[in-house]
């Protein structure tokens, strides 16, 4: 079971262009990783550094906001992608495609994370042998979890990271 720091998040719309996601309170590291290879065999290693939960800005739902690494473990390029974060409900373990939630939201374009670290998004990429690529993966949530999170790479899952209810 994965244990984090509690998370406080207000909203500064001082730049009436982006609005500022602050948070207060430092995160607990997780250091949690999975390895997960695609229908080819490249293979990557992800490592959930921390999570956080936080409002949306409409104050409507939640933000699931992981920090996240990726280093390509395999001798050819690895792509990765934020949309291969998917999650379902509890109780987590084996699962089929069916049964998850793609990621919803992601961060949105007038929404400003620099107080976060990593600061920028992790979005879509190619690693090669060895390297590593840092960033944010920001999931909308309706509810405060708990939630199993997987990593997806053509139907090839990996084994799910819980991330308990905050």
């Amino acid at each position: 079971m994965l244990i984090v720091g509690l998370a406080l998040t207000a909203c500064d719309s001082s730049d009436s262009s982006t609005a500022k996601v602050t948070t207060s309170v430092p995160l607990t590291p997780l250091d949690q990783s999975v390895t997960v290879a695609d229908k080819d065999g490249v293979s990557a290693k992800y490592t959930l550094n921390t999570y956080r939960l936080t409002p949306d800005m409409t104050g409507l739902g939640h933000k699931i906001v992981l920090d996240v690494t990726v280093t390509d473990t395999s001798s050819a390029p690895f792509e990765y992608d934020e949309d291969n974060f998917v999650w379902t409900y509890p109780p987590c373990g084996p699962i089929k495609a069916g049964d998850l939630l793609p990621l919803l939201g992601g961060a949105m374009l007038n929404e400003n994370y620099t107080s976060f670290m990593p600061p920028q998004p992790l979005r879509i990429g190619t690693l090669q042998p060895g390297e590593s690529a840092n960033g944010l993966v920001i999931m909308q949530a309706g509810g405060q979890g708990p939630y199993c999170l997987y990593i997806d790479l053509d139907n090839h899952f990996s084994t799910p990271w819980e991330l308990p209810q905050q």
